[in-house]
C-alpha cells in the first residue's frame, strides 16, 4: 500500500474512534455524602482568595459524594493550575466528622513580573530558520509583562521590538470586572514597521521583497476585546479590531493584489465572535478531555472592495488508553465565504499551530482549509516534580517534568481558488506521518523532537515549541 494510502487510512480509523461516544459505567458501590465544611487556602502571597476559588468544583457548603471525591479534586486541582499562576497546586481533604470534610489547597506561585531582554528569529516556525541560519531576521528590544497584576490574574504588557522590524505594542488583560466573575475586557495598541515582507508564493515558499533603505510596510492596530465565563468551562469573547496597512509602492508593482485593485493602503475593522468550551485537564499539554471552539469574524466596513466574512472551527480530543498510553485527534478549518481577497491575507497551512507535520517548510495558502491530526503517545514516566535545594526561590527551584514517545499522523488540505498557479501542494491533500519524543517542563515549557516523512519521500527532524494538538 502507498504511503498516502496508509495515512489516509490510519487517520480514519483514528479519527472513527475519535469521534465516538464515551459510554459512562455506573458504580453500584454505596456512596456517602460530604458537606464541605472549610476550603483553606496556603501559599497564595499575590493572588487573591477569589480567583483561585473560582476554579473550584466545588464551595463550601457543597455536598459531594464519595465516589465522585477524588474525581472532584483532580478536576479543580487542573482547573487551579491551568490559570498559568502556580508552578504547583496539591488539594487534600480531611474529615471533620463523619459528614463533613475540610478542604486545602497548596500552592506554589510562579514569577509575575518579567521585565527581560528580546531577541528572537523570526520565522514561521524554528524549523525553517535553521535551513539558513540567517540571523538577518532576528529580533531584539525589551518587554515588560507583569501577569497576575494586582493578584487578579490581570496581564499588563509593554514591548518594545527592534532589528528585522520595529514593533511597539501596550497589552491589558482583567479577567473579571463584576463580582460575579464572569465579565472580563482587554484591549492592544501598537505600530508596527518592516523593511522585508512576504509578497509572493511560488513553489509553496515565501517569497520576500527586502529593502533596507525603504519602509515596505507600516502597520498601526488597535483592539478592544470583552469576554464572559460562563461556569468553569465555556468562555465567549467578542473582539473589535481596527488597522491601517500601508505598503511601499514597489509592492503593488511586484503584486497588484497585495492589498487589491493596486491600493498602497488598506484599512479595515474587524468584528469576531469566539466560543469556547475547554474540558482538557491540562491546556499546556493535555492528555485527557477535549476542546471545542467556533468563531465567526467579518473583515472590511472601511473600504468597499474588502468585505470578508470566515468561519472556523476546531475540535480536539485526549484518551488515557491506560496507565502509560494515550491517544488524541483533532480536527481543524475555516471556511470563506467570500472568493475575492487580498493576497496578504492568504494564510491557512505552515502558519503557527495550522502544519502538518512533515511539511514545515512549506506553506500552502488558500482561502479555505482543514485539518486533521492525530497522534498515539506513550509515557516514558510520570509527571514528577523535582526540586533543587540550592535554588532558594521557590518560585523556580520546584520544576514538573514529564517525558512521552509518539507517533503520529497528520492530512491536510487548503482550496486556493485565486494564487494557486506555481504551488503544487496547494489544493492537494497534504498527508504526512513520523514519530518524535516530547519534553513538558515548567513555565508551560514544551519540546518537541519529531521525525516525519511527507508524500513527496522527503524526511527530516523537526523542533516544535508547543504541544501538537
Amino acid at each position: 500500500m502507498p504511503f498516502l494510502s496508509k495515512v489516509i487510512v490510519v487517520s480514519c480509523i483514528l479519527l472513527f474512534i475519535f469521534l465516538s461516544p464515551v459510554v459512562a459505567q455506573n458504580d453500584s458501590a454505596s456512596k456517602v455524602l460530604y458537606k464541605v465544611n472549610d476550603i483553606l487556602i496556603f501559599g497564595n502571597k499575590t493572588t487573591k482568595n477569589s480567583i483561585i476559588l473560582r476554579e473550584l468544583t466545588f464551595a463550601t457548603g457543597s455536598i459531594i459524594d464519595s465516589l465522585s471525591l477524588k474525581k472532584e479534586l483532580q478536576r479543580s486541582k487542573d482547573n487551579v493550575y491551568n490559570t498559568s499562576l502556580f508552578n504547583t497546586v496539591d488539594i487534600v481533604y480531611f474529615l471533620a466528622n463523619d459528614n463533613e470534610i475540610n478542604i486545602t489547597i497548596i500552592l506554589k506561585e510562579r514569577w509575575y513580573l518579567w521585565p527581560v531582554p528580546i531577541f528572537e528569529i523570526h520565522e514561521r516556525n524554528f524549523n525553517v530558520w535553521w535551513q539558513t541560519k540567517n540571523f538577518h531576521r532576528a529580533v531584539y528590544g525589551g518587554y515588560l509583562i507583569y501577569n497576575n497584576f494586582r493578584g487578579r490574574n490581570e496581564t499588563l504588557q509593554l514591548a518594545i521590538r527592534q532589528g528585522y522590524f520595529q514593533r511597539y505594542e501596550l497589552k491589558y488583560d482583567i479577567p473579571y470586572i463584576n463580582k460575579k466573575q464572569k465579565v472580563g475586557i482587554g484591549f492592544s495598541v501598537g505600530y508596527n514597521t518592516n523593511h522585508e515582507i512576504i509578497y509572493s508564493l511560488q513553489n509553496n515558499e515565501n517569497i520576500y521583497f527586502k529593502n533596507d533603505s525603504l519602509v515596505a510596510l507600516k502597520e498601526y492596530f488597535g483592539e478592544a476585546r470583552i469576554t464572559k465565563r460562563d461556569g468553569l468551562y465555556n468562555t465567549q469573547t467578542v473582539y473589535l479590531d481596527y488597522k491601517t496597512d500601508e505598503v511601499n509602492d514597489t509592492i503593488v508593482k511586484l503584486n497588484k493584489d497585495y492589498f487589491l485593485n493596486a491600493k498602497t493602503v488598506q484599512k479595515y475593522a474587524a468584528i469576531s465572535y469566539l466560543f469556547e468550551r475547554d474540558m482538557r485537564d491540562i491546556k499546556i499539554y493535555p492528555l485527557k478531555g477535549y476542546y471545542f471552539s467556533f468563531m465567526l469574524q467579518h473583515v472590511g466596513f472601511v473600504q468597499k472592495d474588502l468585505n470578508i466574512s470566515y468561519l472556523r472551527a476546531a475540535y480536539r480530543r485526549f484518551w488515557k488508553l491506560s496507565d502509560e498510553f494515550y491517544l488524541e485527534g483533532g480536527i481543524n478549518g475555516r471556511y470563506s465565504i467570500q472568493k475575492q481577497q487580498p493576497f496578504f491575507m492568504q494564510s491557512a497551512l505552515g502558519y503557527g499551530t495550522d502544519y502538518v507535520r512533515g511539511y514545515e517548510l512549506y506553506v500552502s495558502n488558500g482561502q479555505n482549509f482543514g485539518l486533521l491530526k492525530t497522534e498515539v503517545k506513550w509515557q516514558v514516566f510520570q509527571p514528577r516534580v523535582f526540586h533543587i535545594p540550592f535554588i532558594p526561590s521557590e518560585k523556580f527551584n520546584s520544576i514538573p517534568m514529564a517525558l512521552y514517545l509518539t507517533a503520529f499522523g497528520d492530512v491536510g488540505y487548503a482550496q486556493d481558488q485565486l494564487y494557486a498557479a506555481g504551488n503544487p501542494l496547494t489544493n492537494s491533500l497534504l498527508p504526512g506521518a513520523g514519530i518524535g519524543v516530547d519534553y513538558v517542563t515548567y513555565y508551560n515549557v514544551v519540546w518537541r523532537f519529531e521525525y516525519s516523512i511527507n508524500k513527496r519521500g522527503e524526511r527530516g527532524f523537526y523542533l516544535h515549541f508547543s504541544a501538537p494538538l
